[in-house]
């Protein structure tokens, strides 16, 4: 089945065909995929059963007296399409060093590092602008590892 939203976009990148567009292609094409790797599987799994807790979480975000954990998630986390993109191109793009700014609960810091871990190499750095995400251990905190400065080295 071909997702509408993706066909042109990807077509388009296909057409172009250097090898990062083809990249980028090839990551749209298998964002969908159900079809995972039993690491892949495993660490998607964790990723989204941090999720869930961090959405059934009505704590206040370390700072805040008026932003939940819940709704910090829910707002500002990417979905898991998103996520699940995210990771694709990461995996596809096989970068040495990734930027995310704006940490915030940590979902797609999460998504990436679990790709550069599978990878075997790269180094993922948060940056969080937030006063209140700064402070909080929460919002660094990941299922798979956490997001830091620290290199992922190939074994």
């Amino acid at each position: 089945m071909v997702d509408v939203e993706i066909a042109a976009p990807r077509q388009a990148l296909e057409e172009h065909g250097t090898p990062l567009a083809l990249a980028i292609a090839d990551a749209l094409g298998r964002m969908a995929e159900t079809d995972l790797d039993p690491d892949e599987r495993a660490g998607i799994a964790a990723i989204e059963a941090r999720r869930a807790a961090l959405l059934e979480d009505n704590s206040f975000v370390a700072g805040s007296e008026t932003l939940t954990v819940h709704d910090a998630t829910r707002l500002a986390s990417k979905k898991v399409r998103e996520a699940r993109l995210l990771f694709r191109l990461v995996r596809a793009i096989k970068p040495k060093v990734a930027i995310e700014l704006g940490t915030n609960m940590g979902i797609s810091g999460a998504y990436q590092v679990l790709a550069l871990k599978l990878d075997g190499d790269g180094r993922l750095i948060t940056l969080e602008g937030h006063p209140a995400g700064r402070r909080s251990p929460r919002a660094r905190s990941s299922p798979t590892a956490t997001p830091s400065t620290e290199p992922t080295r190939r074994r």
